[in-house]
């Protein structure tokens, strides 16, 4: 795929991606509506002419696995087994703002302190060359 098939794509998922979760939003409010008319007949079953609806409490055991390992971490590691997976994510690229000289262009760009990195998605601002104290700060 070309560059721009692929932003297109992305684009076309994000739009289906924004539709799926106001489905699952109405989806949800629909399922919110059903169990309270269960809640309010007292009834955790309900037959319809085309439908039984169910609303139980299942009760189900789990392992610790927190508990478990602080207990006794050699059963756990014994255990334990690791699982390998894919993940995939689109990330909105971010602009980079280039580093201006501090002579002819009337501003400087605000670095960090030194030894300090700028957190991710931090923006990085443009200050007017006359602030003094955000110059010294960060020189």
């Amino acid at each position: 795929m070309t560059e721009k098939m692929i932003e297109n794509r992305i684009k076309k998922l994000q739009a289906i991606e924004a539709q799926q979760k106001e489905l699952d939003t109405a989806a949800e409010a629909i399922r919110a509506e059903l169990k309270a008319d269960l809640e309010e007949k007292a009834v955790d079953e309900l037959k319809t002419k085309s439908f039984i609806l169910r609303w139980k409490e299942i009760i189900s055991n789990r392992l610790d696995g927190k508990t478990l390992k602080a207990a006794l971490p050699d059963v756990y590691s014994q255990f334990c087994k690791a699982s390998t997976s894919r993940r995939f994510t689109i990330a909105r690229e971010r602009l980079h703002t280039p580093s201006l000289p501090r002579q002819g262009y009337g501003a400087t760009v605000q670095q960090p302190p030194s030894g300090k990195a700028n957190p991710v998605g931090a923006d990085i601002g443009i200050i007017p060359a006359s602030s003094k104290r955000i110059k010294e700060e960060f020189t």
